[in-house]
């Protein structure tokens, strides 16, 4: 579950996004990714850290949530 915003920061697009794991849905998280470039044209879902002391949401996670935005924009642009 979870609701996601879009920002614009120095042209980049930035997504915060509130989000609730199916294993426990009264924990409420947020997490700030964009969209980054890499070798070979690849696509990387990174996070977006503001302070020193941002937890690190696992890696993993921030791809999923970054490949379902990408989806749902998609479908939206059509």
């Amino acid at each position: 579950m979870g609701e996601v915003s879009k920002q614009l920061i120095d042209r980049v697009p930035v997504y915060n996004v509130f989000y609730a794991l199916a294993a426990n849905p009264e924990s409420i998280d947020e997490v700030e990714i964009y969209q980054g470039s890499g070798p070979g044209h690849g696509v990387y879902w990174r996070q977006r850290l503001i302070t020193r002391e941002a937890i690190l949401t696992d890696p993993e996670l921030v791809i999923i949530i970054g490949q379902a935005i990408k989806i749902q924009e998609d479908i939206e642009s059509r």
